[in-house]
């Protein structure tokens, strides 16, 4: 199921998702779960992980990397991205034949109606 259903319309998403489950429907949640993570995240997150992992305690760690997971650290690194500015991450930053070893692959989701207002996002 298309992503950008839930992004769009969440109700019609969990609709669609319950009636090919064949489970009672439940209301979406009005809150974002799992939220994206911004392309400064993404240049931070990793800079962080390496130099957590590199103090010689694991409570440390599983406490960073709860924290990671739930992108509780989005002000720590808004700071320091103010402090040390990185390079946000971008399609730009994925190398092209990364890229052309997908393409072609969503060919698959053209007749299905889920996908229709997608088109353009998946099959270019």
């Amino acid at each position: 199921m298309p992503y950008e259903l839930l992004r769009d319309d969440a109700g019609a998403f969990t609709r669609t998702l319950s009636a090919r489950l064949d489970i009672d429907p439940h209301p979406p949640l009005r809150e974002r779960v799992n939220e994206s993570l911004s392309p400064i995240e993404m240049y931070w997150y990793p800079r962080l992980t390496r130099f957590v992992r590199r103090i010689p305690s694991r409570r440390l760690f599983d406490r960073y990397i709860l924290a990671a997971l739930r992108n509780e650290l989005r002000g720590p690194i808004a700071w320091l991205n103010r402090l040390k500015p990185g390079t946000p991450f971008t399609s730009e930053s994925i190398p092209e034949e990364a890229v052309n070893a997908f393409r072609g692959r969503a060919d698959s989701l053209r007749g299905n109606p889920l996908y229709a207002p997608y088109a353009a996002e998946y099959l270019h």
